[in-house]
């Protein structure tokens, strides 16, 4: 279930929403993945195995608004993933010299949700820290804390963060406290409380702490569901507390098969209820994403005030191989969408899941993580007989270390010497017959 974060998104009014973490660097190909969803998903054995489609490559090319051309410079981006089609690395090379500027790299728990994304840049000829965002979750699935930390004198210093009070009644979201990262400690900021009926949100209550008390400051009210389990409200109203709680904005959404959603939003004034806004998110007939309208009501028509909107082009495989994104704005006067950047995507693999990886990744445990000689890999409940493959891979992808392991009655136990490999960030990999299992290593 999302937290109150994602729900205030929801609700929000305003085109796109900012949070407080706008410093932290873009994940491209995530950030493109959720927009461009790989539309060849093809079933294989009998449904317990899928094989999905991800680009190894993507070069991308800013527009020149002085030239009103595509720049010459251009970043070359490459993509590798973990046995769940999850974004593992992404590093960044300039497309004219080839020399490596920066990567990123993702972790993800038993439940694949991110834990950890770490940024690191090329100097000297090796990778050094540079930033990281490390989360952690709670047993419903919601995050606990949010950190968003620098690398500092050789060690990780926190510079700005969130921890989420999260209380729960039959497995309902009933409260939230947020507390923001402020010299040093977590001090209070947002409260969100639920009222809650037949196991739904059908209100929403947020308040700030202001001089050592919450202060009422929204109401969501009259909430109705088009879907409760994917958090898809088909109406609510929005109401601002001064000394009472006064009528605001009200909320209609609506929902195409493929994935479009149009939000109206209606004005309280002295006459009644009058038209204010619509925001439409709209998606492809292959559920990929083309872009987000902002309109407000003249008192006659639509008038389009912001857009962004994706252009795309597709392989034979109904992959996206290239999508030029454009702006429109009105704000500047502007009549016409400009150009903001290209995507060509290239080098697509083929990644076949199973239903095995996510519960056998549960029960591997690699330890010591981080490590400065030795590690020992354990993996509980194997079924295979004979040997399995296992190979340490450097950053290029390259093994540094491969051996048969053979598990007893069906615990695998192996220990690892990296004692004569440099210090760096290692992927250890397991092929078993019910699916490969990738995790993340770092040798200090």
């Amino acid at each position: 279930m999302r937290t109150l974060r994602h729900f205030l998104l929801l609700t929000a009014s305003v085109l796109l929403g900012t949070e407080a973490w706008a410093q932290k660097p873009v994940n491209h190909l995530e950030a493109a993945l959720a927009k461009v969803r790989p539309a060849a998903v093809r079933a294989a054995g009998r449904g317990t195995q899928q094989t999905v489609s991800r680009p190894g490559r993507g070069v991308r090319t800013s527009w020149d608004t002085n030239t009103q051309t595509w720049s010459p410079s251009a970043v070359v981006e490459t993509y590798t993933y973990d046995s769940r089609a999850n974004l593992a690395q992404e590093t960044f090379a300039d497309s004219a010299t080839a020399r490596l500027t920066n990567r990123s790299l993702y972790t993800y728990n038993a439940q694949n949700r991110n834990t950890e994304e770490l940024y690191q840049q090329w100097q000297n000829g090796a990778w050094v820290n540079a930033g990281r965002y490390i989360t952690t979750y709670d047993a419903q699935g919601n995050p606990t804390q949010e950190l968003d930390q620098e690398w500092q004198n050789g060690a990780w210093a926190t510079v700005h963060g969130y921890q989420y009070l999260n209380t729960y009644t039959n497995n309902v979201l009933t409260e939230q406290i947020i507390k923001n990262w402020a010299n040093g400690v977590f001090m209070n900021q947002d409260r969100a409380v639920f009222t809650v009926a037949n196991g739904q949100w059908t209100e929403l209550v947020q308040q700030s702490w202001q001089a050592g008390a919450w202060e009422n400051k929204n109401r969501y009210t009259n909430i109705v569901w088009f879907d409760w389990a994917a958090q898809k409200p088909a109406s609510y109203q929005e109401q601002a507390w001064q000394g009472a709680w006064v009528d605001d904005l009200r909320y209609t959404r609506t929902y195409s098969p493929n994935g479009t959603v149009v939000q109206v939003a209606e004005e309280r004034l002295s006459a009644g209820w009058a038209l204010a806004s619509r925001i439409t998110e709209t998606f492809d007939n292959f559920g990929n994403y083309l872009g987000e309208r902002f309109e407000s009501w003249s008192g006659t028509a639509w008038d389009l005030e912001f857009e962004e909107r994706d252009l795309l082009a597709y392989t034979a495989t109904n992959d996206v191989r290239r999508r030029v994104s454009q702006r429109f704005t009105s704000f500047g006067g502007g009549t016409a969408f400009e150009n903001v950047e290209r995507v060509n995507y290239s080098n697509f693999l083929s990644i076949t899941l199973g239903t095995a990886p996510a519960a056998l990744a549960a029960q591997t445990q690699l330890y010591p993580n981080p490590t400065t000689g030795t590690a020992i890999l354990v993996v509980a409940g194997l079924k295979q007989p004979g040997g399995v493959p296992l190979d340490v891979l450097n950053t290029l992808g390259q093994p540094v270390l491969q051996r048969t392991s053979r598990p007893g009655a069906g615990l695998l136990s192996e220990t690892l010497d990296l004692r004569g490999l440099p210090a760096g960030v290692y992927s250890v990999r397991l092929h078993t017959a019910e699916g490969t299992v990738v995790k993340r290593l770092v040798k200090e």
